[in-house]
């Protein structure tokens, strides 16, 4: 990781939205599993340290909860859903992958092998368009649709072919 990043994460059983920052989302992460006894999910992290992170609060303040926690009436995951960059957390997305191997993610993404194990490995961003691919290659729900719905990744398939679609036309 190259420099700070504010995260924003939800704790599964609540509902709530954690808005931090860190300059070691792995570490961070980890400790804040280990203190919760709930399940977390990253949305995604924006770079910026602790300005960024205050900028973050004071927007969302009408949702605060306690400190850093927000409940969310759906502006913040949003806002993360359309500004924020997915965080890809390798040991759980190969889970979610059902311990695919290499080989298979390169073959059901069409893509190399190397490539395909740099993205198990966190090393490579999961791109939307990447990431709705596998889903319909294997069913695993991996990166930028590690927590959508069937309904919700419906419309992101339409969204990812609508820009598609604009692209080859302009």
């Amino acid at each position: 990781m190259s420099g700070p990043v504010v995260y924003f994460l939800r704790d599964e059983a609540s509902g709530l939205i954690k808005i931090g920052q860190t300059s070691d989302m792995a570490a961070r992460l980890s400790a804040l599993r280990t203190a919760t006894p709930g399940s977390l999910l990253v949305l995604g992290t924006i770079p910026g340290g602790s300005e960024v992170e205050k900028a973050f609060h004071g927007k969302f303040s009408h949702l605060r909860v306690v400190r850093e926690w927000f409940r969310d009436d759906g502006t913040i995951a949003e806002y993360v859903s359309a500004n924020a960059s997915p965080y890809l957390e390798p040991a759980r997305d190969y889970k979610r992958l059902g311990g695919m191997s290499d080989d298979k993610i390169a073959e059901a993404l069409g893509c190399s092998r190397p490539y395909a194990t740099m993205m198990r490995l966190g090393r490579r961003r999961v791109r939307l368009d990447v990431a709705l691919r596998l889903h319909a290659q294997t069913g695993a729900l991996i990166g930028p649709i590690a927590c959508a719905t069937q309904d919700e990744i419906k419309v992101l398939n339409k969204f990812v072919l609508d820009q598609l679609l604009a692209s080859e036309r302009g």
